[in-house]
């Protein structure tokens, strides 16, 4: 028996919805949503990705949106929640909303299986292309006012994230996402094209950034009012980056089956990963200071500085859900989205990263260090001995912890998680 075969599957069913809508005929629209909705619900779908706007997508002018918009809960939201109890799933897709006031947002109501709306997500960030010529008129901030938090809902399988489209662009909502505990994050969209490389490539690095699933659905065609075309290519993408399905080039509904164990799988192999390194760069320290084979160079210094700084911060984030992101292991997120590191570490990755940056920044110290060492042979000097054993000690310290932190990690025995703020 593999030890994949000893792992308990966490199968889940997920369908992705692709279309054409046209902002001429929002019920013609609503009804191929329901069929499809039909298809995925025969096929056994737990979670189904409906498109960014799919009861049009107001693009063509500044008007139709005003008119496609609705209140949620509302008329179409109302027949969504009949086939989401019909089949016991969960319907997650994005539609104007009429708010108070008279302001729309974007919004991907979350419709469980009990025909309860269990969240809301609002477009946190709107898709205005300044530097695209070819829609000068699609400024979307100009209709639609944006929302101010991120949206985590929970089914009985696991933890979901919403995202809508260009927020595809913005990679510290995909890993506030993470460091929350998703496992799963659905981006409906209306992605224009000729950016198809650019949907691809996005949709599968936001999956390996964080290692869960991501789940896109596209719009596909060309609008029925204007010449604004649509990528398509409705993906499903795996933690290690994988597309495990992909729409073809026409409206449909794809539907595969994910194990969500993957997302534990693909985190251990990291810590794993880490764990190797962090003990190689130890093995060296220890042979290069305790077993008589001579001081550090000035450029071996640097290495052990940086090696050191970055693994205790990689094996930081490790034992915090998994995630190796260079602006949490340095401290350089904003102050908003930064986790991964408490106070302490904070100020212990401090000690090897001011040490590489003083030693390797400055012109004058190598040649300074140069004369310290010729001092130090001749009897004086005393503190050249002191830097020149306390520095890679404490290099070797950090990389101590660093490899306990990344083996609890790997094996599982650390269930620290994360205490995150809302966003």
């Amino acid at each position: 028996m593999t030890y994949t075969d000893q792992i308990e599957a966490r199968e889940m069913t997920v369908s992705v919805i692709q279309i054409n809508a046209s902002d001429r005929d929002k019920e013609g629209n609503i009804r191929k949503i329901l069929d499809f909705l039909d298809v995925a619900g025969q096929r056994g779908s737990d979670l189904v990705v409906l498109p960014e706007t799919f009861t049009g997508t107001g693009l063509g002018d500044n008007e139709t949106y005003k008119t496609i918009a609705e209140d949620i809960p509302g008329p179409t939201t109302d027949r969504i929640v009949e086939k989401a109890v019909q089949y016991g799933m969960t319907v997650i897709g994005s539609l104007y909303e009429r708010g108070e006031g008279g302001v729309v947002y974007n919004s991907a109501p979350v419709i469980g299986p009990a025909g309860d709306i269990k969240a809301l997500y609002r477009k946190t960030h709107l898709f205005d292309p300044l530097s695209r010529p070819d829609i000068p008129h699609v400024h979307e901030s100009d209709k639609v006012t944006p929302g101010i938090e991120l949206v985590m809902t929970e089914t009985n399988q696991c933890k979901i994230g919403v995202a809508i489209c260009s927020d595809l662009r913005f990679p510290e909502l995909f890993l506030d996402y993470a460091l929350k505990g998703a496992e799963i994050v659905v981006v409906p969209t209306a992605f224009l094209a000729p950016r198809a490389d650019h949907w691809e490539f996005l949709l599968r690095a936001r999956a390996t950034d964080n290692q869960y699933f991501v789940i896109g659905s596209g719009m596909f065609g060309t609008l029925d009012t204007a010449p604004i075309g649509f990528v398509g290519r409705s993906m499903v993408v795996d933690p290690w980056g994988v597309t495990l399905a992909q729409a073809p080039d026409r409206e449909c509904c794809i539907t595969t089956v994910i194990d969500l164990d993957t997302v534990r799988q693909v985190r251990a192999w990291w810590a794993w990963f880490t764990l190797v390194v962090v003990l190689i760069v130890c093995a060296v320290v220890v042979l290069r200071y305790f077993f008589g084979l001579g001081w550090a160079s000035l450029q071996e210094l640097y290495v052990y500085f940086h090696a050191s700084a970055f693994m205790l911060g990689a094996a930081y984030t490790l034992k915090h859900q998994g995630h190796v992101r260079v602006d949490v292991i340095y401290g350089h997120a904003g102050p908003r989205y930064r986790r991964g590191v408490d106070v302490l570490g904070s100020y212990l990755l401090l000690i090897p990263i001011m040490g590489w940056l003083f030693y390797t920044s400055l012109p004058f110290v190598a040649d300074s260090w140069s004369r310290m060492e010729g001092s130090h042979q001749s009897g004086g000097l005393p503190g050249v001995f002191l830097l020149k054993t306390v520095v890679p000690l404490t290099c070797a310290l950090l990389i101590l912890q660093g490899v306990c932190l990344a083996y609890r990690a790997a094996t599982g025995s650390d269930d620290t998680t994360l205490e995150t703020p809302d966003a």
